[in-house]
């Protein structure tokens, strides 16, 4: 009989260490993937802000387009705005890329239904990004 019960204890002692195991790994996996969420949201951040620069040059050509009088300067800023139309498609499809990946992980690694573990994963995201230089407090 003591045999037995040393058995079924060894058992579950070994079973409650590889549940903590288990639980450290997952921790680790979920920082990791957290930290790569960062990464991506300051991709982002500054796609957005390389997409808000290259909107107002878009304007000031087009802009400049119609009040010009010489056709030189009507051809270099019609090449200029070929060029940042160039830039806008491929920002364009970087940042949506980005975004489908971002939506991904974010539907991976939000807990739903648990509004405060929400709001501490958001704490926690906007942290990181903080110490990146992503996000100004």
């Amino acid at each position: 009989m003591k045999i037995v019960t040393c058995l079924l204890m060894a058992m579950i002692i070994c079973s409650c260490h590889q549940r903590d195991s288990f639980t450290h790994h997952d921790a680790v996996i979920h920082n990791a993937k957290l930290d790569q969420l960062a990464e991506r949201t300051c991709r982002a951040i500054i796609i957005r802000q390389q997409r808000f620069a290259l909107a107002n040059n878009i304007r000031f050509t087009q802009d400049s387009l119609t009040s010009v009088n010489f056709r030189s300067d009507s051809h270099r800023l019609q090449d200029r705005l070929k060029k940042y139309m160039r830039q806008k498609d491929s920002l364009l499809k970087a940042s949506l890329s980005l975004a489908d990946n971002i939506r991904l992980q974010l539907d991976s690694l939000i807990p739903y239904g648990d509004k405060g573990a929400q709001k501490r994963f958001t704490i926690t995201l906007d942290s990181l990004l903080v110490k990146k230089g992503c996000m100004v407090k």
